[in-house]
């Protein structure tokens, strides 16, 4: 998400490519090849990409508090008696919850994106985001010159160094 009241019009590192955003939150990224966004990308590999993209050809976004990623739950439990909604963003926090109530009262969905909300979740999504700030630090750099970087044997290496136990 690029935070509309922060900018209107960004001009890119690179020669004609340049950010518009619009009155209802959508981007154009201009350049040889228009290509429009929307500020609720769901999944983790959707926002790595986008990440990656606006790093590689804006990365004065990222100095500037511009850049953020929309949370969104991945379980909502439902009370069955009072229909009282809790939104869960981690597995920690759901797991600690589990633990300390009656589950048989409570009806667990777990969701995967914005495709599997209902109404009243979305609003509670686009009325109170839970935003995080995407900043650039040099661990930041080498992860994504790590995931998105030319050398494949970077890659090999984090993933084969993740999985030993």
């Amino acid at each position: 998400m690029v935070m509309c009241e922060r900018t209107r019009r960004v001009r890119s590192s690179y020669p004609n490519h340049d950010i518009e955003v619009k009155d209802d939150n959508t981007f154009f990224i201009v350049g040889e090849n228009d290509l429009i966004l929307s500020h609720n990308c769901d999944g983790s590999s959707i926002a790595a990409l986008l990440i990656n993209f606006l790093f590689k050809y804006w990365p004065e976004l990222f100095e500037n508090p511009m850049v953020f990623k929309a949370e969104t739950p991945i379980v909502v439990s439902k009370n069955n008696k009072t229909k009282k909604k809790i939104s869960f963003y981690t597995q920690e926090d759901y797991n600690n919850w589990m633990n300390s109530v009656n589950i048989k009262e409570w009806e667990i969905e777990y969701k995967k994106g914005l495709g599997a909300l209902v109404d009243d979740e979305y609003k509670e999504i686009i009325n109170n985001p839970r935003l995080t700030q995407i900043t650039s630090d040099e661990m930041s750099k080498g992860s994504l010159n790590i995931w998105f970087g030319k050398d494949a044997d970077l890659r090999k290496t984090e993933l084969l160094s993740n999985n030993i136990e």
